[in-house]
């Protein structure tokens, strides 16, 4: 600032007030959890475990599918929002009541990421159903969308 020029104190506070350094939840900071590897070149139809969506009401799926050569996998998420140890289930639609939510089938050999979110309880596991063939390698990662 130049001299005689004035600096109006009340600015600088709101500035650092907004700061997100200032900020004591830390959004900015803790927008998504740590991946977690859930699948490494299943071939069967497997349920993961748990993962925590404490915090985060989305979820990025990675995945490679491969050695599928008829049929398909289709993973898809189920929830519990009272414990990590109790009964899963499937997430429906609201609109529908019918439509299960967070479901992708893979009809292909492919390696792919899918958010699913937001609206997510803070317990969910991956489900992976095979109908034929294929194997699975896939991780999750909990995220803030």
């Amino acid at each position: 600032m130049a001299h005689g020029e004035y600096q109006d104190t009340r600015l600088v506070e709101l500035q650092n007030t907004l700061d997100y350094n200032n900020d004591s939840i830390d959004v900015a900071r803790h927008s998504k959890a740590s991946p977690v590897g859930i699948f490494s070149g299943i071939t069967a139809t497997t349920t993961g475990a748990n993962i925590s969506c404490t915090g985060c009401n989305g979820i990025l799926i990675e995945y490679e599918a491969t050695a599928i050569t008829s049929g398909n996998l289709v993973v898809k998420l189920t929830g519990n929002v009272n414990s990590a140890t109790g009964t899963f289930k499937d997430i429906y639609s609201t609109k529908t009541g019918s439509e299960v939510l967070y479901s992708t089938t893979i009809t292909a050999n492919q390696s792919r990421q899918v958010v699913f979110g937001p609206g997510l309880p803070d317990n969910v596991k991956v489900v992976s159903t095979k109908t034929t063939d294929g194997t699975l390698s896939l991780t999750a990662q909990p995220i803030h969308l």
